[in-house]
């Protein structure tokens, strides 16, 4: 799995690539856990892959730890869908694409104000880093 997070002013998103394994998680988590916690993130499903139930309940793991108040999961395959409502995961919102998932966020901030922006950036902003393997 090859993961690139990026920042734009009011939230983080994490655009994962390839296939969910238990390996490619422990980098994920760890950025999760020690930058991105209590931070807006949207996980970009779009170009990730499962087979079988190889890593995904890891997966399912990894974001159940993300308050559900700042989680938002856009792109997803039916797939990943049916394996939330199994696990019970609790996000704010769930998008059909990025730009949804985006204008979303953006209307939220218009509706109740400012939101907590995260001072600590993630490589250059507008670049992200990129870090794993497909």
């Amino acid at each position: 799995m090859k993961a690139k997070i990026s920042k734009n002013e009011h939230y983080f998103r994490v655009d994962l690539s390839g296939h969910i394994s238990y390996e490619s998680l422990d980098e994920l988590r760890q950025v999760c856990r020690e930058q991105l916690q209590g931070k807006r993130i949207v996980f970009n499903l779009q170009n990730l892959r499962f087979v079988g139930s190889s890593g995904i309940t890891d997966f399912v793991g990894l974001l159940k730890s993300v308050n559900p108040n700042f989680l938002h999961i856009c792109s997803a395959q039916a797939e990943f869908y049916r394996v939330f409502e199994a696990q019970n995961l609790r996000a704010s919102s769930f998008h059909n694409s990025s730009l949804e998932a985006h204008n979303h966020i953006e209307s939220m901030r218009h509706i109740h104000g400012q939101l907590d922006i995260p001072q600590v950036f993630i490589g250059t902003p507008g670049e992200g880093i990129e870090y794993g393997s497909e």
